[in-house]
């Protein structure tokens, strides 16, 4: 789509869309990132969604997360949800 440092697109449909950037460098060595952008027809922009960064935390550390950097552009969150998945298969 572009080689450039900035990338410009106008006319998308409705829905997501993802968007991946892949930047090499002068030894062949890349790295990735990829964006999800929503479109959305009627105006109402979805809130974003931010839990934090990742994190490590040991056995027994008790887990505190906090959602308060998320944030709906042209409207209020009115609710939270979280859910959790193990990828060991145990909780």
């Amino acid at each position: 789509m572009s080689n450039s440092v900035k990338f410009t697109k106008k006319d998308f449909s409705e829905g997501k869309h993802t968007v991946t950037l892949t930047v090499t460098d002068d030894k062949g060595a890349t790295g990735k990132d990829i964006i999800i952008i929503t479109i959305a027809k009627d105006g109402n922009i979805p809130p974003v969604a931010n839990a934090g960064d990742d994190i490590t935390i040991s056995l027994d550390e008790k887990l505190k997360l906090n959602a308060s950097e998320s944030y709906d552009p042209d409207g209020n969150i009115i609710k939270y949800n979280w859910s959790f998945e193990a990828n060991n298969g145990k909780l």
